[in-house]
């Protein structure tokens, strides 16, 4: 039609906004009109909830194994349900076949499908371009007194604390001096 093409994000605060902007700079310098509306949080419940949005930026966690959770997310009977986290209203007969593969793999505990399924699942939304990553950080950043016992080995998705972290003795006693 000739008319240049526009997109909103709608975000609820402007905590992310350091890692939207250099997206939308990108997009402007593509020729797209791009923009940021931060919205109050009632606001941004209702429109989310009646899909009325461009395009929504998330903090997706998703926690291994992967299953019948993603249906939540990506299945075509949750695209047109008013508040379904179907963000992207995903309706395709691959995603919805890709989900039932991953949900049989992860009930009868077939690791193989199931981490070639979840491949296949993440090249889909990627190619259909429902989902655009921004980043991603494996690691955990904390603060705390040295005053805990840690095991050698870390568990793989998370630091542990509370539990697997116990109380040293020695450690305490050792910040307790420092302290005096």
């Amino acid at each position: 039609t000739g008319e240049q093409m526009a997109i909103e994000i709608l975000m609820r605060s402007d905590s992310l906004l350091r890692v939207i902007q250099p997206f939308v700079n990108n997009l402007k310098r593509a020729g797209i009109d791009a923009e940021i509306r931060i919205v109050d949080t009632a606001q941004y419940e209702r429109r989310t909830d009646d899909f009325d949005y461009d395009m929504i930026y998330i903090a997706a966690n998703f926690f291994p194994p992967p299953g019948a959770e993603l249906r939540t997310y990506f299945d075509s009977a949750q695209a047109d349900i008013k508040g379904s986290a179907n963000w992207p209203g995903i309706d395709n007969p691959v995603v919805d076949a890709l989900l039932d593969e991953i949900v049989r793999a992860a009930e009868s505990g077939n690791l193989d499908t199931l981490k070639a399924a979840n491949r296949a699942l993440d090249r889909v939304l990627l190619w259909e371009h429902y989902i655009i990553p921004s980043y991603f950080s494996d690691e955990f950043r904390i603060a705390f007194w040295d005053r805990f016992g840690r095991p050698e080995q870390p568990p793989r998705y998370g630091v542990g604390f509370p539990g697997t972290w116990w109380n040293d003795p020695a450690k305490a006693a050792a910040l307790a001096a420092i302290e005096r």
